[in-house]
């Protein structure tokens, strides 16, 4: 569940348990403005709300992983603090490389990857670059999983890719509020990098000195990792 987060639940805590039986496991909490859980990273920077903590209890309760990505600030953090088990946030970069709100900073990796989560450095443009920047699209991903690795350890950094056919210039024009013009000065025009860019990831990180363990962590098995301590 990500779109619509939470809100999915319809301000109760019982669908938790309905939509894990239906086989959902994983929940991202806020699209990118505030709902009745917490704070989005294009509206206000609240914190997690009662009602979200409630969320979380349950979540950790029947096995979902917690999704901190579209969040604001505080409320990733708190989130962290709340979960009795390891979060994600799924798709996000470095906001010290790239001041972009959908990215994220220092405080809120480090929140995540003291749970035993995963930080997910996803492959759009707009979040790892500004404009005018010539590295390649390869050497833009690297540069996150570097700083995340450096900042948080390579245990508790992965790829999402965040590749989807959602965001088109319709949904843009018609939910402004979702994608601030000032923030998306393209629209829709994201800059999805090209998948083929993702298998020369191996021997990216291989020349930079990462270890075979590290890069398998990397390329899926630390998300696998966490997936099982929640899904157990």
């Amino acid at each position: 569940m990500d779109i619509e987060g939470v809100s999915a639940l319809n301000g109760t805590t019982d669908l938790v348990e309905v939509y894990h039986r239906l086989g959902v496991r994983q929940i991202s909490f806020v699209y990118n403005l505030d709902n009745e859980a917490g704070g989005g990273c294009h509206g206000e920077n609240t914190g997690l709300t009662p009602f979200g903590r409630d969320v979380i209890k349950e979540m950790n309760r029947v096995g979902m992983l917690v999704d901190g990505s579209h969040c604001s600030a505080k409320t990733s953090i708190d989130m962290a603090e709340a979960s009795s088990k390891p979060i994600v946030i799924t798709h996000a970069n470095s906001r010290v490389l790239h001041e972009h709100p959908r990215n994220i900073w220092n405080e809120q990796a480090v929140a995540c990857a003291n749970t035993g989560g995963v930080i997910g450095v996803t492959g759009i443009r707009i979040y790892l670059t500004i404009a005018g920047d010539n590295t390649s699209d390869l050497d833009l991903l690297a540069r996150h999983i570097d700083y995340l690795c450096e900042l948080v350890g390579p245990q508790h950094v992965g790829i999402g890719t965040d590749f989807a056919e959602i965001t088109n210039a319709l949904q843009f024009d018609n939910a402004k509020n979702y994608w601030p013009p000032e923030h998306y000065p393209s629209g829709s025009d994201l800059g999805f990098i090209d998948i083929e860019v993702f298998p020369k990831l191996t021997a990216a990180l291989s020349a930079r000195g990462y270890s075979n363990k590290d890069i398998s962590g990397i390329l899926g098995g630390n998300f696998m990792r966490v997936a099982a301590m929640n899904w157990e």
